[in-house]
């Protein structure tokens, strides 16, 4: 005996079949063809996340587009599009229902007859082992169990722990063991250079290098030479400044390269948590690094990438309070009379190359949290997106593609005691996108959100049968509204082309595959109306396994330039 959607579904078959034969539909007028379901991000527009807080430091979430100023290396920007981003309202959003019936076209078949639990919220712990000291390391991993805790961890929550040496690295799970187990086994991962001797080894840290191979700065080689006299008890055998410099550049390769590979790393967690179907928050754990000359743009890459991918990234500094470095007694600093130079160097270090944590987090509109020893509280702050924040975009109108670096400003009309956060500047790209890429990258960002949009109303339902105990058939159906499409008259014709894509990602929040076909609407005057009543139903098969599927779809137009989402689930057994 047929269950009762099954009988419903034969139902809406014959009627669609009847009334497809008494409508008398051309072919010509609607047609699909399938494409390559390929994703990249490219950089069209500059997209500002902005965090605004009160005299309080709470967020402010009653602004509008016209109380935001925007410079552009101090010329003023057309403010684009303005969104107001809310923490939880559409992350959080609850399962959808398993089962949506269509209007036509659906296929026989067995019915979920629940939604199983998908997560909508991805967190990603990134320890920075290639700069980080065994002590802040240690107090950092302590500091993060809780959020590893069964009673902490939402049931709708899926955690990844990274390291910026690839050691040590676990996936988006819900298997919080396995996380602690390897949490635990992180250790710091940087090598050590700068010592000439067991006795009197001199401190060159990435920045002094850096002062003295790219900045010519010659009184960081007297103030090294002046130490190890001191060390020495007396001037030791010719120390030449090519010494000082041999050693200098061995340190800065070193940093160099632990820099790139670590902006290396994010960029790749920021690419594998753009496909995950929710809220985004990476948590950088980090000490900060040097970025030098050659190293600002691809900091700028990673940052443009986070924004475009909806990624949050909230940095927190494990070192805590500051601290005088001279006074560390690992560290081999002796009283001279240029003792004041090295302290100046030290209190810049720690500045300079904390600053890039700031940077990043301000970049992506997530936290910095610095300066403070209480690193639970520290995590407590930055496992969480901004309560509620902007997302302002403007296309600068003189953007050059020569790769030069732009300032922004964002300022406040009125500014009411407020304080902004946002990023501070960006690169200009090197080459023009143009928008075939923009509605790529449109689709892109909808697909790997939970957002539901609307504009164009459309809804999802699946149906399924297992082909083995190991596999089944997926079929993913599709009924789009027309009516609210701004349809193109041309030759006789009304004319639109719409791109759908439907896609599946499993219980971990993981990409699986997707479906995009292009459907071709060239509706005749007498066709137009009865079509736009009636709508069309598109039908994407997938061969998968059992398990949990959160199913996406995403539907852009070409005339309207509209996005419509939705989501479906559905469980295999």
């Amino acid at each position: 005996m047929p269950t009762r959607s099954v009988r419903y579904l034969r139902v809406l078959i014959g009627v669609a079949w009847c009334a497809g034969l008494a409508w008398g539909q051309d072919t010509a007028e609607v047609s699909t063809k399938e494409t390559a379901a390929t994703f990249s991000a490219h950089v069209n527009i500059v997209t500002v996340p902005v965090v605004v807080r009160d005299r309080n430091s709470n967020p402010v979430s009653t602004l509008k587009k016209e109380d935001f100023l925007v410079f552009d290396n101090g010329k003023p920007q057309a403010i684009g599009r303005f969104t107001v981003e809310k923490n939880g309202v559409s992350a959080r959003a609850p399962n959808p229902p398993a089962v949506t019936p269509p209007p036509d076209g659906a296929i026989p078949g067995e019915a979920a007859e629940k939604a199983p639990a998908i997560p909508d919220r991805f967190l990603a712990f990134i320890f920075d082992d290639l700069h980080l000291e065994f002590a802040d390391l240690a107090q950092a991993r302590k500091a993060v169990l809780p959020y590893l805790d069964p009673k902490n961890a939402g049931a709708n929550t899926r955690i990844a722990l990274f390291t910026t040496s690839g050691q040590n690295i676990v996936d988006f799970t819900n298997d919080l063991d396995k996380l602690r187990d390897d949490l635990n086994r992180i250790i710091p991962r940087h090598r050590e250079f700068g010592s000439r001797g067991a006795n009197c080894p001199p401190y060159i840290s990435a920045y002094v290098a850096d002062q003295i191979l790219n900045k010519n700065n010659q009184s960081a080689i007297q103030a090294i030479i002046t130490e190890e006299y001191a060390c020495l008890g007396g001037p030791p055998p010719a120390i030449q400044p090519q010494q000082i410099e041999a050693e200098a550049q061995q340190v800065l390769s070193s940093s160099e390269m632990e820099t790139h590979t670590t902006l290396g790393v994010l960029r790749n967690i920021v690419r594998r948590m753009s496909g995950m179907p929710g809220q985004r928050i990476a948590v950088l754990v980090s000490p900060g690094y040097l970025i030098t000359t050659g190293f600002e743009t691809e900091l700028t890459e990673v940052i443009n990438l986070a924004v475009r991918q909806n990624v949050v990234v909230n940095t927190l500094d494990a070192r805590g309070l500051y601290t005088d470095a001279t006074l560390d007694a690992s560290r081999a600093t002796y009283l001279s009379s240029v003792a004041n130079t090295m302290q100046a160097f030290d209190r810049d270090d720690q500045l300079i190359t904390g600053e890039v944590l700031g940077e990043i987090a301000d970049g992506t509109g997530g936290t910095w949290f610095h300066n403070n020893n209480d690193l639970g509280e520290g995590f407590r702050r930055t496992t969480e997106a901004p309560e509620v924040y902007y997302v302002i975009a403007y296309s600068p109108g003189d953007l050059k593609n020569d790769g030069k670096f732009h300032k922004i400003k964002v300022a406040l009309k009125d500014g009411k005691g407020f304080t902004i956060q946002a990023r501070r500047g960006y690169y200009a790209p090197t080459k023009k996108t143009d928008e075939a890429d923009q509605a790529k990258e449109d689709i892109e960002s909808a697909l790997f959100s939970r957002d539901e949009i609307h504009t164009i109303p459309v809804s999802v339902h699946t149906q399924f049968f297992k082909t083995t105990d190991t596999a089944a058939k997926l079929a993913v159906i599709t009924h789009i509204d027309l009516a609210h499409l701004r349809l193109r008259k041309s030759e006789g014709r009304n004319s639109d082309d719409l791109v759908v894509v439907s896609a599946l990602f499993d219980s971990n929040g993981n990409f699986v595959t997707a479906n995009q076909e292009t459907l071709q609407l060239r509706l005749k005057d007498e066709h137009l109306e009865a079509r736009l009543k009636s709508g069309v139903t598109l039908k994407s098969d997938f061969d998968v396994k059992p398990g949990a599927y959160l199913v996406r779809l995403v539907v852009r137009d070409t005339e309207g330039q509209e996005i419509a989402s939705t989501n479906g689930s559905v469980e295999i057994p």
